[in-house]
């Protein structure tokens, strides 16, 4: 079992905890299930939450490759 900081765990609400779950998946770092217990969440959260951070990261993606303005206008 994963000690755990509730302090820090229950500062976030559950969607940004399923962010947060989201991004480890994404980077491939941990198993599933640790990443649940990490953030106290469940696979259901993640189904919930998965569109909004799809969203979040396509409009990320979107305004990194905007070429940045000139700086001497």
């Amino acid at each position: 079992m994963v000690a755990r900081q509730e302090s820090s765990v229950t500062a976030l609400t559950r969607q940004q905890r399923a962010w947060v779950a989201l991004y480890s998946l994404a980077a491939g770092s941990k198993p599933l299930p640790q990443i649940l217990e990490e953030n106290d969440i469940t696979e259901a959260d993640l189904r919930a939450h998965e569109e909004s951070w799809r969203t979040m990261q396509a409009r990320r993606q979107q305004h990194q490759s905007r070429p940045a303005l000139a700086a001497s206008a």
